[in-house]
């Protein structure tokens, strides 16, 4: 990923959750957790044009309705804090996507947001050699019948490697 559009996605995160901010915080208590992916994402924001958070702020308010609908948690009049952040990116490399994550801690409740800017993917799948992606997103291990059909697949991938092919060179 190009290092505009890595900005411009973190940039589109920090307006999604402040818009969620000021929008909760019409209806009860709610905080920002300022962590280190806060702050990156707030870099990233001061980097867009003018043009270009007048636009992410219009698209990320668009939302939230929808979110409060499909979510009363969020919503619901109490009195407890709800917390807002920004989730670190490693927790993808366990194939939890999720970018902003909503909490309330006094009924133990959670969800999270993947928020794409300029994509049409909900998940990328998360396929490699020894990546068991079942267990890891549905807690059911792969068939083994999967990995038979996929070790031919990523042996060749090696083959190709160690030529030097390129991906975009293959035939097949």
């Amino acid at each position: 990923m190009s290092n505009a559009s890595n900005n411009q996605g973190r940039a589109y995160e920090f307006v999604c959750l402040n818009s969620l901010y000021v929008a909760i915080s019409k209806i009860r208590p709610v905080k920002i957790i300022e962590n280190s992916s806060y702050k990156a994402s707030k870099s990233a924001w001061d980097t867009i044009t003018p043009e270009e958070q007048i636009l992410y702020a219009l698209s990320s308010k668009s939302t939230i309705e929808t979110i409060f609908a499909l979510e009363p948690n969020i919503i619901e009049p109490s009195f407890d804090m709800l917390s807002l952040y920004i989730q670190n990116d490693k927790h993808g490399e366990d194939a939890d996507v999720r970018d902003i994550i909503i909490e309330r801690k006094d009924i133990v409740w959670e969800i999270g947001l993947s928020i794409k800017h300029n994509h049409m993917a909900v998940k990328h799948s998360r396929i490699a050699k020894n990546l068991d992606f079942g267990l890891k997103w549905y807690n059911i291990s792969c068939s083994q019948t999967y990995w038979n059909e996929i070790r031919p697949i990523f042996n060749f991938l090696e083959c190709e490697k160690a030529k030097g092919t390129y991906f975009r060179n293959l035939k097949s």
